[in-house]
């Protein structure tokens, strides 16, 4: 049947010219861009086209970045996640279409990243740390000082270890998401009132705080991703954050 409209977009939006038809996604997880991709028809053939979407793309299993050839009965795919069959175009807009949720981390992936940052970690602290402390206890003594006052040491050395944190930890999880660790890892923090969104500074240092409360409570707060519903641990219930698999980029447009 010729389509009496010649393009349809996809996406969250439901706003839309009067010349197109709409296929509105219903993603709470804003995976899906709110104008993601438009298939059009030209001379009775089909072409998709990417709408500078966030997640890309995909025909036959390949990021488009131009418009496609395609054809009836292809799979298309709205980033990797979310995938459908293209079996001819709608006259009319279409309702609300539900797609999955973003998968959340599993326990082995999120151990990987928490082992890799922490070992990072302690590899730039610590030679700092005895650097600064047995350093200071050489100087004192060539001084003739008392080799206790390098107790006083102690805060700035904390100061160093949040500093420390604050560049390799918490800076990156608020720009990208991922510390070396979870890059590692291919998962990412956001927040977990809104997955498109990166977690602040301190939704940051509220992970960071609720580590030490985990240690504290006898480790139990690292294994509850494997009984939360969102597969959360007590850092990120601490903070508001959720961890999430990382198979591209991620985020909307």
């Amino acid at each position: 049947m010729t389509p009496q409209k010649k393009e349809f977009i996809i996406g969250r939006d439901p706003t839309v010219d009067s010349h197109q038809v709409k296929i509105l996604i219903d993603d709470p997880t804003n995976y899906v861009s709110r104008s993601h991709c438009k298939v059009s028809m030209v001379n009775g053939e089909l072409f998709l086209e990417d709408l500078k979407s966030r997640n890309g793309t995909y025909y036959k299993g390949n990021k488009i970045s131009s418009k496609t050839k395609v054809y009836p009965n292809d799979v298309i795919g709205l980033g990797q996640r979310i995938k459908f069959e293209l079996e001819k175009l709608p006259t009319t807009n279409i309702e609300s279409q539900p797609v999955s949720n973003m998968e959340y981390a599993n326990w082995g992936q999120r151990f990987i990243g928490f082992l890799v940052d922490g070992i990072l970690l302690a590899g730039i602290y610590i030679p700092i740390f005895f650097l600064i402390w047995y350093g200071f206890a050489y100087i004192a003594n060539q001084l003739g000082h008392d080799l206790g006052s390098k107790f006083g040491l102690i805060i700035p050395l904390i100061i160093l270890l949040g500093m420390t944190v604050r560049i390799y930890y918490i800076g990156p999880l608020t720009k990208t998401g991922q510390s070396w660790g979870k890059k590692i890892a291919n998962i990412k923090v956001v927040s977990a009132d809104d997955q498109n969104e990166y977690i602040s500074i301190w939704q940051g240092w509220g992970r960071f705080l609720g580590y030490g409360l985990s240690v504290a409570i006898g480790m139990i707060g690292f294994f509850m991703p494997l009984f939360t519903a969102r597969k959360q641990a007590f850092h990120d219930l601490l903070a508001g954050t959720v961890v999430l698999k990382m198979d591209e980029s991620y985020g909307d447009r």
